[in-house]
């Protein structure tokens, strides 16, 4: 997924658990049980895990006195969707066609720095261990 969409995705999550903490709800799981929906599915959404449904939203806006951000929050949905079809449309050809679009930048580079976390410098650094 785009950080970009991940990104949005994350932050409805987090709206989604402020939704229910705001409304008494201690967890996904007991938001639920009082909803009378699986407790497995609401941790997932929270979590990131599964994207709330477009039938989903009204309960949960709904449910939790949130009635008046459904639009937004719909809205947001609908976006964070459309920018991973964009990705998705994107990639249908492959990844060599976006990484061809941004060779003019790549070439323009002066400086390029990359951060590797899985290398470790220094004496610890040997061959038994690269």
């Amino acid at each position: 997924m785009s950080d970009q969409a991940q990104e949005t995705r994350e932050a409805l999550d987090a709206r989604l658990r402020g939704f229910h903490r705001d409304a008494g709800y201690g967890s996904g799981r007991t938001f639920a049980a009082a909803v009378g929906r699986r407790g497995s599915e609401a941790s997932r959404i929270e979590n990131g895990k599964q994207k709330a449904s477009e039938e989903d939203i009204p309960v949960r806006c709904h449910s939790t006195s949130h009635e008046d951000e459904f639009p937004d929050f719909s809205a947001t949905v609908r976006h964070s969707e459309e920018m991973w079809m964009e990705l998705c449309w994107q990639l249908q050809d492959g990844a060599a066609n976006r990484q061809k679009r941004t060779l003019s930048l790549h070439r323009t580079t002066k400086a390029f720095g990359v951060w590797e976390p899985n290398v470790i410098r220094g004496a610890i650094q040997t061959v038994g261990h690269a």
